[in-house]
């Protein structure tokens, strides 16, 4: 009787009873509330996404930016218009081409014109040099205008090493269309455009070798002043004393005119040594033939005894040390070799092949002799040979004491 009126089973779980319809409806209603509480949550997601999906569309645009470097940057639209000259420095960066193109207004901006710069090929090609370019260009056409020969605005002036004064002078005419006098007249101006005190007021051999862009409108002066500069350049750099100047020149000039460049060390040793009033072999006189066609103002290598005979501030067979200026422009190789010439008793050398420029050394008279012969030997074998002229320096056989 106990058992009828239990409410559940003796054992086991509630949950295997019978359900009664209360319980059901109960049951009913928590399934509706869980249901409605997924749909909230489900909503809520979606209108999250829905915004987080709009702050992103929104901010697209800058995350853009921020990864390929910000928005475009100001450029010109074109055509251009006017014109401007500018310089680009030897060895100039893009970034540096593009601050003077930005600072003469020729570019929008900076960056326009490095975009352009890195996207070109052949960028690195652009040279140093004066250009006429238009005001407020696309960078685009910046760099097309760099690379147009017919927009360099320039004046190219090359001096070879082993010329004379009178020669530069030629080419500066030939290049600029100033007259040779207006040229030599601006040059007796020395202190107009730099020429140091140690030159003398002459400026044989200041004329630095090399090869000058100028702007067109560069006149005499500046482009003097651009020569003698080149030179105080080489001997700073190479420490030589300014109170040294003159004289290095003036040995470089003459190893420029009597060496091969393997040989202008041992060249200079030469000019030292002799050069020295205690040396028994020369007491002094330098005896080069190149001095004494300079003071002549001839051309040629070889001298006739009646030529020797000529006495001139420059004939180093009358006049003992070294002559008074340089007697042409030193490369750097000949400049440099005056510094730290190599130690030797050399007195004498010859060119013993002309071809080659085979050149031999010798400390005494009896020594020299036998090279001189050897030079004739081959002379006699190549009858067609020219020994050369001032203006092809290195090739003088002989130097007689």
């Amino acid at each position: 009787m106990t058992d009828l009126f239990d409410v559940g089973p003796p054992h086991g779980d509630a949950r295997s009873a019978p359900r009664t319809r209360r319980d059901r409806k109960e049951e009913q209603e928590r399934t509706n509330r869980r249901r409605v509480r997924r749909s909230r949550t489900v909503i809520s997601v979606l209108v999250s996404l829905v915004l987080i999906g709009g702050a992103a569309y929104l901010a697209l645009p800058a995350i853009r930016d921020m990864f390929s470097g910000g928005p475009p940057p100001p450029d010109y639209a074109g055509p251009g218009a006017g014109s401007v000259m500018i310089e680009v420095p030897a060895g100039s960066s893009g970034a540096a081409i593009a601050a003077l193109l930005y600072e003469a207004d020729v570019v929008a901006s900076e960056k326009a014109f490095v975009n352009a710069f890195n996207e070109d090929p052949n960028a690195t090609s652009i040279q140093a040099g004066f250009y006429n370019l238009q005001l407020q260009m696309p960078a685009a056409e910046a760099m097309a205008a760099l690379h147009d020969r017919e927009n360099r605005a320039e004046v190219s002036i090359t001096v070879p090493e082993g010329t004379r004064a009178a020669s530069v002078y030629e080419r500066i005419s030939a290049a600029t269309g100033i007259p040779v006098e207006d040229v030599q007249a601006a040059a007796g101006d020395t202190a107009s455009f730099g020429l140091p005190e140690e030159a003398g007021g002459n400026v044989e051999g200041w004329l630095g070798a090399q090869t000058y862009i100028l702007p067109p409108t560069a006149d005499a002066r500046v482009i003097l002043s651009a020569m003698v500069q080149e030179t105080i350049g080489t001997l700073e750099s190479l420490n030589i004393p300014n109170e040294e100047w003159q004289d290095s020149l003036i040995k470089a000039s003459i190893a420029q005119r009597e060496g091969q460049p393997e040989d202008f060390g041992m060249v200079v040793r030469v000019i030292m040594n002799r050069a020295d009033p205690s040396n028994p072999e020369t007491v002094g006189m330098l005896g080069m033939d190149s001095t004494v066609i300079y003071g002549l103002g001839a051309d040629g290598v070889l001298l006739t005894n009646e030529q020797k005979a000529i006495d001139t501030p420059f004939n180093t067979f009358m006049h003992p040390g070294l002559p008074p200026t340089p007697i042409c422009t030193p490369s750097v190789e000949a400049i440099a070799a005056t510094v730290d010439p190599p130690e030797g008793p050399w007195n004498y050398f010859v060119t013993v092949n002309l071809d080659t420029g085979e050149t031999k050394f010798a400390a005494t008279y009896v020594e020299f002799q036998t090279y001189v012969q050897e030079w004739r030997d081959w002379l006699a074998a190549n009858p067609d040979a020219h020994p050369g002229t001032a203006e092809t320096p290195g090739m003088a056989p002989a130097e007689e004491p």
